[in-house]
This record gives C-alpha cells, sequence and structure tokens, in this order.
C-alpha cells in the first residue's frame, strides 16, 4: 500500500475513534442524565401526638441541589386529622413524596409514625389536703384536675387512708393516658376531727366569727319548695348531708353527653357532678386564696351552699378537661337540656338573682317540671317565688 493510502487510513482510524468517544461520552450523561437517583436520607419519620406533621426535601433528600429541593412536595392526604384540629391522630401511615430532577418527576414512598409519649399534665395539685373525719373518699376525687391530648383518667390509691381515723397520711394520685404514659404525685391528707357547731357561726381560717341566718349547722334538712329541692345563698344545706349522685339524674346526665357526642359536639364523658361539704370547702377556699372573696363568692357557692352537694347537679366539660361554654355548645343545651329533666341553673342577665355569673355549663336536675321551667324563662327562684341573691 503507498504511503499516501497508509496516512489516509490512519487518519481515518483516528477520526473514528474520536468519534466513538464523543459518542460513547455523550451516550454516557445522556444515560446518567436520565437515570440520575437521588436516595432518601431515610424513609420513616416519627412525630409527637399534637405535633403539625410538616416535611422539607432537605430532610429527606441526600442531596444539595436547590433545583431538586425546591421541587419538592409530600401529599399528606393519606394523614387522619383530629376533628377541629391540624394535626393527625396517633397511628402509622404511608405518604408519597414527589420530586423533580432532569426534568423528569420521581417518586417515593416512606412512613410516618405518630406516637404520644407525653405523660398528661396536673392541672390541679394541692400539696396537702385538710378533711374532716368521715368524709367518703371519693370526695378527693374533686381536688386533682390534669390535661392532656388524649383521652385519660386520674386514679387515687387510698389504701393507706383511713377516713374515719384522724391523723395524716400519704396518697398516691395518678393521671395516666390510654397510651399507658403515667404521671405519679404524692400528696399529704391530713383527716382532722368533726368541726364544733356553734349556735349558727363556725369560724374562717382566721377564726374570724361569720354570721348567717341558716347555716349548715343549724339546718337539719334541705329545703322544699312544691316538690323541688332548693339551695341557694340564701337555703344552705346540712354540712353532713350526702347523698352522693342521685341515680336519675346521672342516667340523664350521660344520655345528655351521649346525644351531643353524637352531633359532633366535643363533649366529654367525665362531668364535675356531686361534692361534699368537705370538697365544697376546700375548692371555694382556693377561690377565696386566689381571687379574694368578693370575687369568689360570684362564681364558687361556699361549703354547704353548693347545688353539687345535692347530687343533682352537673357541670359538663370538654374533652381537654375545660368547661362548655362554646356559643353552640352553650345554645344547644340551653334549648334541649329540659327533655332530659334539666335547667340551666345560673343564666346570663339573671345574676342578681341566682347569685352567680351565668355558667352554661351548669345543669341542675329538676326532672318533670323542667319543660315548664324552660318555657317560663324564669330562674329557679323566680319559678318556685322563694328569696335568691345574695348570703
Amino acid at each position: 500500500m503507498p504511503k499516501t493510502q497508509k496516512k489516509d487510513m490512519k487518519i481515518k482510524l483516528i477520526i473514528i475513534f474520536v468519534v466513538l468517544v464523543i459518542v460513547s461520552t455523550i451516550g454516557a450523561f445522556v444515560w446518567f442524565y436520565n437515570n440520575e437517583k437521588v436516595e432518601l436520607l431515610k424513609d420513616t419519620f416519627q412525630f409527637e401526638y399534637g405535633d403539625i406533621v410538616k416535611l422539607e426535601g432537605k430532610d429527606i433528600l441526600d442531596t444539595t441541589k436547590e433545583s431538586i429541593i425546591n421541587t419538592f412536595q409530600a401529599d399528606y392526604s393519606s394523614l387522619e386529622i383530629e376533628q377541629d384540629k391540624d394535626y393527625p391522630k396517633v397511628g402509622s401511615y404511608d405518604l408519597q413524596i414527589h420530586y423533580k430532577i432532569n426534568g423528569r418527576v420521581e417518586n417515593e414512598n416512606i412512613k410516618i409514625i405518630v406516637k404520644d409519649t407525653k405523660k398528661p399534665n396536673f392541672t390541679k395539685l394541692p400539696e396537702k389536703i385538710e378533711l374532716n373525719k368521715g368524709f367518703h373518699l371519693d370526695d378527693l376525687n374533686s381536688y386533682f384536675e390534669a390535661e392532656d391530648l388524649s383521652p385519660f383518667e386520674i386514679k387515687i390509691d387510698t389504701e393507706k387512708l383511713d377516713s374515719n381515723k384522724s391523723g395524716e397520711y400519704e396518697i398516691t394520685v395518678t393521671a395516666i393516658d390510654k397510651y399507658d404514659n403515667k404521671n405519679e404525685q404524692n400528696v399529704k391528707v391530713i383527716v382532722k376531727e368533726e368541726p364544733q357547731k356553734s349556735n349558727g357561726q363556725t369560724l374562717n381560717k382566721q377564726n374570724q366569727t361569720i354570721e348567717t341566718k341558716s347555716t349548715p349547722y343549724t339546718v337539719s334538712s334541705p329545703r322544699y319548695v312544691n316538690g323541688i329541692m332548693i339551695v341557694n345563698k340564701k337555703n344552705p344545706l346540712p354540712y353532713n348531708y350526702n347523698p352522693y349522685e342521685n341515680a336519675e339524674a346521672g342516667k340523664q346526665i350521660r344520655s345528655l353527653i351521649s346525644e351531643m357526642q353524637t352531633l359532633g359536639f366535643n363533649i366529654s364523658n367525665s362531668y364535675s357532678g356531686f361534692r361534699s361539704f368537705d370538697t365544697q370547702a376546700g375548692l371555694y377556699q382556693n377561690y377565696v386564696n386566689n381571687h379574694g372573696q368578693a370575687k369568689a363568692d360570684t362564681f364558687s357557692a361556699r361549703a354547704g351552699y353548693s347545688e353539687h352537694q345535692t347530687g343533682l347537679a352537673f357541670d359538663l366539660l370538654h374533652r381537654d378537661g375545660t368547661l362548655v361554654e362554646n356559643r353552640n355548645e352553650a345554645n344547644w343545651i340551653a334549648q334541649n337540656a329540659h327533655r332530659f329533666g334539666f335547667i340551666v341553673r345560673y343564666q346570663a342577665g339573671k345574676e342578681h338573682i341566682t347569685g352567680y355569673q351565668a355558667e352554661p355549663w351548669h345543669l341542675r336536675y329538676v326532672g318533670q317540671a323542667a319543660t315548664d321551667i324552660y318555657n317560663s324563662g324564669l330562674t329557679l327562684e323566680e319559678y318556685l317565688g322563694v328569696q335568691g341573691g345574695g348570703y
């Protein structure tokens, strides 16, 4: 082969080689461009119950490319959100995420786990409780309150407590939610001898005498008018009157609560019902300590003057333990309580008659008379023709 032809052949081979290299490089680049993947940093994420579930690309994708991070999206439609809240229920959820890489959309599956790991928080927890000898152990319930996003209950261990023997004891109070998160506290209980009766007088903590025409220590039985028990600031109950919860009233309040829950109202199965004389004494004194007596008397009854001691009065609660006073809830209660034998005891605009500020959550069981009282628009004092107002 002539030298000229050999040279031309060599040049052609070089050209072909260069072309092949270029084509291979372009092909590799195109393949990589079209098949580039971004790894997940992790595929399972845990959130605390009550937290809003929100994810960002930088928390999930193993990349620093802003073009990818900025196109990240998560599909939250599988989350089961609590009613009237912005956070999901406890559980495990499969979510899909989307992001764009090199012009194409990639999809990945991740898992979201929502757990409740927080113990209930006590909102009412006295260091010491003083009660008179002979009190009922159920009286202790009203001294403790707690809050939690999950349903919970308060348990009181009174195994070492003797309510019939004066002395100093320690009880264990446990707030435990449905996920077994516990908050245990020890509380001192001092059981005292019963207070002395003194001709219509009783002493407060400052040993000052409070004079009343009728007191829990001078009346021997509740006052009834037209077959209805009346308890207000002029008509006290005996200090040792302990009927506990009225069976029919308890049955009806639970029926009312059930109907409200069926209609979608956020009403708890728990309620504040019967309170003994000693329990009310403790509650009232706490309010006096925090707000002064004048203010406390507008929303809390002194011991012996509380309808809760009758076993016929109930305070409705939300599931978080707060009192029910939302307008829609209050309107429904006001318009329907009579169907269950209840009246809204303390109405707005009637404070000078009932002696207390309006309480849309406080229901009093009066049985068959409820509808007639409701239709009259009158307070119980007006309906029965008895004196109301202050002490």
